[in-house]
């Protein structure tokens, strides 16, 4: 008697067999064409737009590229911001203020500028994906063009193809 183990091994085995006789029925050229399309389409742009109003999708790839740099990015913030915590306890603060009231009220200007640069590395933080540059092949001259994480399309820097 066989078990279900033994079963999906079997099928499986089959199944993989059905595969290989398919594919080996496809010429080498043929084959190798139907893979670069399905690369070329994984790393494309998609047009979305109408005949009056074109648009492009990013392709599929950088769509899973850019979710992988904003969850990294995001990472990276996060720890930055609690190490930051930490390391600015309110005991700390006030004692700091305590301490050093005089200069405090003399350095207004300097409380300011932190402030004022606080905001900044804020801003930095959260727009640091439109900062993310992505590496894109031009299909046509297959020169490497860079572009914003946030922009949907470039024009290659080599050939001017809109990628």
């Amino acid at each position: 008697m066989t078990t279900i183990a033994e079963q999906t091994d079997f099928r499986k085995v089959i199944s993989d067999r059905i595969k290989n006789e398919f594919a080996s029925l496809i010429p080498d050229n043929t084959w190798d064409s139907l893979v670069q399309r399905t690369i070329d389409d994984f790393v494309s742009q998609k047009e979305v737009g109408t005949k009056y109003n074109p648009k492009t999708a990013p392709s599929e790839f950088s769509v899973i590229v850019k979710n992988a740099l904003a969850e990294l990015v995001a990472e990276k913030c996060r720890t930055h911001i609690e190490k930051w915590i930490e390391n600015k306890s309110v005991e700390k603060i006030t004692q700091q203020i305590e301490d050093n009231w005089e200069q405090l009220i003399i350095g207004v200007g300097q409380s300011w500028v932190r402030n004022l640069i606080a905001k900044i590395a804020d801003e930095v933080c959260q727009s640091s994906l439109s900062m993310v540059q992505i590496p894109v092949t031009c299909p046509s001259c297959r020169e490497v063009t860079q572009k914003l994480a946030t922009e949907y399309s470039v024009a290659c820097s080599h050939c001017g193809l809109n990628l």
